[in-house]
């Protein structure tokens, strides 16, 4: 069952996992090396399967009534016929298997005020977390309150470590280079 509209399902036999359709087998490995944080989801496993799709070959007839049917009326459509023939595509999806977080993101559901009031009240925490992350070498570019968690027992999870967004200097970050809690604070709420 999809529960969002990024790629993520609710596993059905066990609504304490999530699982997140991924493109790089690197957002994996760093939500990962962030799991014993405390402030992320567990991930209990990246899993890459091969998937079979199947797509129709139309005859040219077949392909005039495709185009046909694309504007007409439910009443006016043609039958295709039957489809003899099928191409084959070996697709590749890659996954992980997390925690399922309850709680919501500090923009869900809210008007702009709600969300400022979200990240004020917490970004003490936020920013505490943040200078972790940055202390172990991490940038985080895509730091916003879509991908912030506050769970329903008031801890602050932070969410989607795209590979495209994380980087890893494997150095601490010096303070010179860090936002201050009130340029944070501001970077949240462009996204």
């Amino acid at each position: 069952e999809q529960i969002h509209k990024s790629g993520i399902y609710l596993d059905k036999n066990n609504p304490n996992i999530i699982i997140k359709l991924i493109y790089d087998k690197n957002e994996y490995l760093l939500t990962k090396l962030l799991e014993n944080s405390g402030f992320t989801p567990k991930t209990y496993g990246y899993f890459d399967c091969k998937i079979e799709e199947k797509k129709p070959i139309y005859t040219r007839k077949q392909q005039q009534i495709n185009s046909f049917n694309m504007f007409a009326n439910d009443s006016d459509k043609k039958d295709l016929g039957p489809i003899e023939k099928y191409e084959i595509k070996i697709k590749s999806i890659k996954y992980l298997v997390m925690e399922k977080i309850n709680g919501h993101s500090l923009i869900e559901g809210s008007s702009l005020n709600e969300v400022k009031e979200n990240i004020t009240n917490n970004i003490n925490e936020i920013y505490r977390l943040y200078n972790i992350l940055y202390d172990k070498g991490f940038i985080l570019t895509d730091l916003f309150a879509r991908n912030i968690i506050l769970t329903n027992t008031g801890k602050i999870i932070f969410i989607d470590f795209d590979p495209e967004d994380t980087f890893n200097t494997l150095q601490s970050i010096n303070l010179n280079e860090r936002l201050s809690k009130e340029k944070l604070s501001s970077k949240m709420l462009l996204q």
